[in-house]
Parts: structure tokens; sequence; C-alpha cells
């Protein structure tokens, strides 16, 4: 009797502790460090024209994440509706404004706006002072787009204009 009462706590004893969760289940994403890239694919994910805020992922040319991005250009474009009947002078000319964000890779004191990495080769922008208002006939802005480039040691990547998404 006892070596039975024995053999079930030493089972029981042995399933508690073999079914303990791990509370890192997520598995590990390979990444390289935006240093060492000599190509950068940018993929917008997110652009939310009223907020400015972008979510985008990086990757080289293999598709492995990079990491350690800083250094950033950021332009975003305001554009006239071209529908729309002006009642400016020199009407024929269609404007537009910008909102530029920049960091360098040697003075991340000087920034505008924050670039944070959410998850290796996962990265979300928040501009400060997205104020369309500063811009001459920013109530009629009616068509929003944005560039991003980032800035390695070795190479950036080649901007292109993203509509909202």
């Amino acid at each position: 009797m006892k070596l039975r009462q024995l053999t079930l706590m030493l089972a029981t004893s042995l399933l508690i502790t073999a079914c303990g969760s791990d509370d890192d289940n997520s598995p590990s994403i390979p990444s390289i460090a935006v240093d060492q890239v000599t190509s950068i694919d940018l993929k917008m994910t997110q652009f939310d024209k009223l907020t400015g805020e972008l979510n985008f992922s990086l990757a080289d040319d293999k598709n492995m994440a990079i990491s350690g991005a800083t250094a950033y250009h950021i332009f975003y474009i305001g554009k006239a509706d071209p529908e729309a009947t002006p009642t400016y002078a020199r009407s024929w000319k269609r404007w537009h404004g910008t909102l530029q964000y920049h960091c360098q890779i040697d003075d991340a004191k000087a920034c505008s706006g924050q670039l944070l990495e959410t998850s290796p080769g996962q990265y979300s922008f928040t501009p400060e002072n997205y104020d369309w208002a500063e811009q001459a006939n920013s109530n009629r802005v009616a068509h929003y787009q944005v560039a991003v480039k980032i800035i390695g040691k070795q190479t950036h990547n080649e901007p292109v204009l993203h509509n909202p998404l």
C-alpha cells in the first residue's frame, strides 16, 4: 500500500512540474541590424491621415527582418482636391503642403517624431505637431500621402509615396 501511495505521489508531482507554463511562447524572429544590410525594403501597413501615425515593416533582400532603425526622413504631403473649385488667385496652380520629420544617425537628440520598433522588423512612427493648420489653404487638404526613408550606415530605401491605409 505504501508503495502504491509513494508511486501515486511521485507521478502527481512529476505531472505538476512537467506541465508548468512557459511565459515566453512566442517564437524568436531572426533579424539583422540596419547598419549591416545592403538593401532595405519598406512595407507600409498603416497610415492614418488624421493623426499621421504609421506602421511599417523593414526587411532586407533575403526577407530577413531589419532591427535597430533609428535614422529617418519622413515627408507628409497634403494636396488640394483637384475637383474642388478654387477660391484663390492663380487658381490654375494647384498647391500642396508638406510636413517633414527627421532623425540623423549620429544625433538622436535632434529627432522630430518618435520611431519605435514594436517587434523585430516592425515599426511605428508618431509625428509631433502633425498640424496642417500652419499650411496655406489647410482647410482644403483632401489627399494625403507619405514617403518614408530609413537610413542605415551602408544604404537606405528608396522613398515611395504611400496613400492612407
